[in-house]
């Protein structure tokens, strides 16, 4: 098995000078990759990514970026107000 995954590289070409006097010595044979009728007809590679999803994130993210640009220091001045007061609630209603 070492031998012949070493002994060629994924393009074809001859890969490790090691691996291939082992796989000489040894007389390693081809591992056959799959056999049998549940062998795949033609190579289905990934699904990939639909032109129109990766338009719609980049839209999504300007417009979220736009908008956090504008409305920040105010969100964030919301954001610690509520936390002050969540975390005064949280120390009251563990004290008691």
């Amino acid at each position: 098995y070492w031998a012949y995954k070493n002994a060629w590289s994924m393009d074809g070409l001859p890969g490790m000078r090691r691996g291939l006097l082992a796989g000489k010595r040894d007389k390693v044979v081809p591992i056959k990759k799959m056999v049998g009728p549940l062998v795949p007809k033609r190579y289905q590679g990934g699904r990939g990514v639909a032109a129109e999803h990766v338009l719609l994130i980049a839209l999504v993210s300007f417009i979220l970026g736009i908008m956090l640009a504008m409305y920040g220091p105010g969100l964030l001045e919301l954001v610690q107000a509520l936390d002050a007061s969540r975390l005064k609630n949280t120390i009251a209603h563990v004290s008691l």
